[in-house]
């Protein structure tokens, strides 16, 4: 995977697409386990980080916030898409505006 790539249309579907289809939360980490809280007073084992890998504790955490880390920042690049896409409508019609402008001066 090219890091350096924008993030296009169809990732973003796709990895929408991960994050719906995952198990619903709030995902949580606790001790060694990344779990699910289903309602009630019990937690459903997602994961279990094994202590032989370094981070194993930084890794759970990732982990379980990237459950709802995941739909916020696809909702955010959509957004920024968006914002972007008008801005870029605005530069070409100011653009415009000025060569239309500068020819009426001519």
């Amino acid at each position: 995977m090219n890091e350096n790539k924008p993030i296009t249309p169809d990732e973003l579907d796709a990895m929408e697409a991960r994050a719906d289809a995952a198990t619903r939360g709030p995902w949580d980490y606790f001790s060694k386990f990344v779990t699910v809280i289903l309602g009630g007073d019990f937690d459903v084992i997602l994961s279990e980080m094994h202590t032989q890998f370094d981070k194993y504790e930084e890794n759970g955490v990732f982990i379980a916030a990237a459950r709802s880390d995941v739909p916020r920042l696809v909702a955010e690049v959509r957004r920024l898409h968006e914002e972007n896409a008008a801005l870029l409508k605005s530069v070409a019609e100011y653009q415009r505006n000025l060569i239309e402008t500068d020819q009426g001066t001519a």
